[in-house]
């Protein structure tokens, strides 16, 4: 072990399949622990079984399970077995399956999991059943994403709508804005930011990563880099003890080309992170940014 500390993922056989140096957040763990999932791969040991006729409920099961887990299709695998059992889709063994297959919103296995949903909330749970339409509405939001298609991106909302209309709102704000933030079409991701800044005004984190995606993807556009600055200032004004919030307003005025005012939000933030103890990493970044806009004192 050569860093403090050093995170180990370990396998069901005892194999180490990720090793990661550093210490991470909560969001940086979950991320992490996906990521190792997704290198665990069981599926051999049930396809085999699969390939030579196995159509057993608990196999198909874990087969679609191990498939899902390593990040492989298993919708041909779902569709096969729920087309030869649809009139038993209420038996518990069925549903488990059901549950397990839905990826994305774009299927027909989607709109077998709505019709089934009351059974399954009582297998599972409300909560349970909700967190996975919202995934699955997500991954194909990310097919959209992936093909360009405003199609996909549409239906991804629709479905999160009519079937979780709590969530429905932040849920098209994020999806409109991750679609468009890197397109060709100006004028749909100005909209999309603003949308994004009116729906998440009071999450500071949310309007600080969209003011860092504006930077990033649309620093050309004087349209967007105003939502950025107002969001920023926001995201300062929520949570102005927090020394990274102030460093992204002085990253989006210099975008700007208003090197003042972004050496002036650099030092605020460098004394917010000075009082805060946040140690010489956070003070080393605001006098790098000073010194790279040539306003180091």
């Amino acid at each position: 072990m050569s860093a403090y500390p050093t995170l180990f993922f370990i396998d069901y056989t005892g194999e180490v399949v990720l090793q990661v140096r550093g210490a991470r957040d909560a969001e940086g763990l979950i991320e992490l622990g996906r990521k190792a999932l997704g290198m665990v791969d069981r599926s051999a040991q049930y396809a085999e079984r699969y390939e030579q006729g196995d159509r057993s409920p608990e196999l198909v099961y874990q087969y679609i399970k191990a498939l899902n887990q390593a990040g492989k299709p298993s919708l041909a695998i779902a569709n096969e077995y729920l087309r030869a059992h649809q009139r038993e889709l209420d038996k518990e063994e069925n549903l488990r399956i059901l549950f397990e297959a839905l990826v994305q919103a774009d299927s027909r296995i989607f709109d077998l999991f709505v019709q089934h949903r009351p059974q399954l909330e009582a297998l599972y749970g409300a909560e349970a059943v909700r967190h996975r339409i919202e995934e699955a509405c997500r991954r194909t939001l990310e097919t959209a994403m992936e093909y360009d298609s405003e199609t996909l991106l549409e239906e991804a909302k629709d479905k999160m709508k009519a079937q979780c209309p709590a969530s429905a709102a932040t849920f098209a704000a994020e999806a409109d804005w991750q679609f468009w933030r890197t397109s060709t079409d100006d004028k749909a991701a100005y909209k999309a930011a603003r949308q994004y800044a009116r729906t998440f005004d009071d999450d500071a984190r949310a309007l600080d990563r969209l003011a860092q995606d504006i930077v990033l993807h649309r620093a050309e556009s004087a349209q967007c880099l105003k939502v950025a600055e107002k969001s920023a200032r926001r995201a300062v004004a929520l949570e102005p003890d927090y020394y990274g919030y102030h460093y992204t307003l002085a990253r989006v005025l210099e975008a700007q080309g208003r090197t003042d005012e972004a050496a002036e939000a650099a030092r605020a933030g460098l004394k917010v992170a000075q009082k805060a103890e946040a140690g010489p990493a956070a003070e080393a970044l605001f006098k790098r940014f000073l010194q790279q806009i040539g306003m180091a004192e």
